[in-house]
């Protein structure tokens, strides 16, 4: 499965094949169903010609990175060390509890305020990490 980086790569020189494409013939180029026929221009293409439309769309991507573009992407919030307590069998002192509280209801309001989760454009090979902004 390919990651959300190399979808995005594959996108942006499949775009550009076609706007090749569609310039070559002085219009948008269409399937036989109607539909842009970048699909089927792309998988017919030499490997050379992909090969060189990728290098384009990396370009595009070098500079889309170096202007602050991430990725938004979709993650669960970090379980909170308070669920993992059998609360039959421990007790949690008050100000445990009160942190607790307090930790869910920041959650709640990081959310609310527009805190997301990213990742990078260009993911270096030993980089997976995602990050949170507002």
């Amino acid at each position: 499965m390919a990651s959300k980086q190399e979808e995005i790569r594959e996108g942006i020189a499949k775009q550009l094949l076609q706007g090749t494409i569609d310039a070559r013939y002085g219009c948008p180029q269409k399937d036989l169903e109607g539909n842009p026929s970048v699909q089927t221009g792309w998988a017919s293409e030499p490997d050379k010609v992909r090969e060189h439309y990728l290098q384009k769309a990396d370009q595009i991507l070098i500079y889309l990175h170096s202007q602050g573009v991430v990725i938004k992407v979709d993650r669960e919030l970090p379980e909170h060390w308070g669920n993992k307590i059998d609360w039959r069998n421990k007790k949690l002192n008050e100000a445990g509890k009160a942190y607790s509280k307090v930790y869910y209801v920041a959650q709640e309001d990081m959310l609310k305020a527009g805190y997301v989760a990213v990742e990078p454009l260009i993911v270096n090979k030993n980089e997976t990490t995602s990050q949170s902004i507002a």
